[in-house]
């Protein structure tokens, strides 16, 4: 059965590394991390001055430390702003070292890759490549985006994928349709067979996918009823086996995925814009009395007190 022509699409080999490795798709290593043990200070402390009331308490900090223009001493604005900076940025690390603890765990999750003849090997999950057979066991988290070859079901298997859409309710997949005969007999896990599959580029869409299955002469439509999606869970079902299609950033899951980036409430954004008014109004005042001052000397300017030096 022919499936409609596929623009953009990338082609996978059953069982054939070599050629998988031909093409440079992303690897499988996650990472959500903002910073690094270099960019931490510096990138981290001009997010902080994103904050307008940052920026303003700088401007008083750097004029106080003019002699000639301020009173006081530097150090009564200066070490308030250094203390609420440092704990922002202890803050930040303290978020980023968790996401980085996080992502080591998922990079270094062990599951089976199929070799040949009934055989797997142990792989961490960073390591796993497009094209890879996978085997994944009641109760394991996909760990890319993958369709489904074989089930110990049978022709279906089922899936949670309430850390994608929020559904706890379990979500049927299947073989592909007359897929059968390929996967027989269901209960051994080994797959040794010649193919290709051709799908579609990455994208953001949950609920579609589009592909075919080559085994000879044979195609075999794939839709998203045959997708495995990275960070769903397998339940219900002994175990399945699947090949890899998308990896890393490319993932249904990643692509969905906002980068970590500086939150601002409300309160914040409203703080932001008094900030923005208080500061206009002193430069109004300031403009104001250095205008009368003006025009004071202008009018009579042997009226000086002493204490100007006149």
């Amino acid at each position: 059965m022919k499936n409609k022509l596929i623009i953009n699409k990338r082609v996978i080999y059953l069982n054939d590394d070599e050629r998988n490795a031909e093409y440079p798709y992303h690897s499988n290593y996650i990472k959500t991390t903002k910073y690094n043990i270099v960019t931490f200070l510096p990138v981290a402390l001009l997010l902080q001055f994103l904050r307008v009331a940052n920026i303003y308490f700088l401007i008083i900090a750097i004029l106080q430390s003019i002699p000639a223009i301020s009173p006081l001493n530097a150090y009564t604005a200066v070490l308030p702003l250094a203390f609420v900076l440092t704990i922002s940025l202890i803050r930040e690390g303290i978020e980023d070292f968790r996401r980085y603890k996080s992502d080591r765990v998922i990079n270094k999750a062990q599951f089976k890759k199929y070799y040949e003849k009934g055989t797997f090997l142990e792989i961490q999950s960073k390591n796993i490549k497009v094209g890879d057979i996978l085997l994944i066991e009641d109760g394991d988290t996909f760990p890319s985006d993958m369709v489904l070859l074989k089930s110990s079901n049978g022709l279906n298997a089922f899936i949670q994928t309430s850390s994608l859409d929020g559904e706890k309710n379990y979500k049927k997949r299947t073989l592909p349709k007359n897929f059968e005969e390929y996967a027989r007999p269901f209960e051994d896990k080994n797959f040794d067979l010649v193919g290709r599959l051709v799908v579609e580029s990455p994208t953001l869409n949950l609920y579609s996918f589009n592909g075919k299955i080559i085994m000879g002469n044979n195609q075999f439509a794939l839709k998203v009823n045959q997708l495995l999606l990275k960070g769903s869970n397998l339940r219900n079902t002994e175990w399945v086996m699947g090949i890899v299609v998308y990896t890393g950033k490319d993932t249904k899951l990643m692509l969905n995925s906002q980068k970590s980036r500086t939150k601002q409430s409300y309160v914040e954004k409203k703080l932001n814009v008094i900030i923005f008014m208080i500061l206009g109004l002193q430069i109004f005042i300031c403009l104001c009395l250095n205008l009368i001052m003006i025009i004071h000397d202008s009018l009579d300017p042997s009226n000086q007190d002493y204490y100007l030096g006149k």
